[in-house]
């Protein structure tokens, strides 16, 4: 099994002591909790990850599954201008990992969480890249705090290092760099830290 998200030993524990007093109880409910605890481990797994040698694409964050690729205003917190940008919205399945990446090489300029009551909690993040201007937001479904975040602002940050997580179900909303062309398409798999996104054209070449 990959290893796991430190973030593991304080939540993986509790599911295995419910386990436990499941067996007391009785015995088949204590298997259902162990099939829980290891469910829950596998939220937790990180996997090694190779993000192309491309400074200027941006990858996925998070695995799963795009639902949706259109154009939507960035979170107005982390104070972006110019308008709407192409945001690529993915869902994270019940077997995914739930490990956040950096989605491209740059600076972490910016953090703004939002705890959002019986909502969810949110947290958005700023990145400034050689692709551009690139916005992630984190989003944890349901009641309670669920984003652990491993960045803080002015960070220096690599394509695919550890972002953050998300538990135990949500989704990710990625705002490319305006003028990127999506490389993804609604219904495709992504892989955090290898997929990408979409890629800044080159600058042009000046004349001698």
């Amino acid at each position: 099994m990959p290893p796991l998200h430190p973030d593991a030993w304080r939540v993986v524990p509790l599911f295995a002591i419910a386990a436990l007093v499941l067996f007391w109880v009785w015995t088949p409910l204590g298997w259902v909790g162990v099939a829980f605890t290891i469910w829950c481990a596998t939220l937790f797994r990180e996997p090694e990850r190779v993000s192309p040698a491309r400074p200027a694409a941006v990858v996925s964050p998070i695995d799963g599954l795009v639902v949706e690729v259109g154009s939507a205003p960035p979170p107005s917190e982390l104070g972006i201008e110019g308008g709407d940008l192409l945001c690529v919205s993915i869902a994270l399945g019940p077997w995914d990992s739930h490990v956040a990446r950096v989605p491209a090489e740059g600076r972490l300029v910016k953090l703004a969480r939002d705890h959002g009551g019986r909502t969810g909690e949110r947290l958005a993040a700023r990145f400034e890249s050689e692709a551009g201007t690139i916005a992630v937001t984190l989003v944890a479904e349901g009641p309670g705090r669920r984003i652990h975040a491993d960045t803080r602002e002015d960070d220096k940050v690599q394509a695919g290092g550890r972002l953050g997580l998300v538990l135990f179900a949500g989704h990710v909303e990625v705002y490319l760099p305006a003028g990127m062309v999506p490389a993804v398409a609604a219904g495709q798999r992504m892989v955090a830290g290898e997929t990408v996104l979409g890629e800044a054209p080159p600058l042009p070449r000046s004349k001698m």
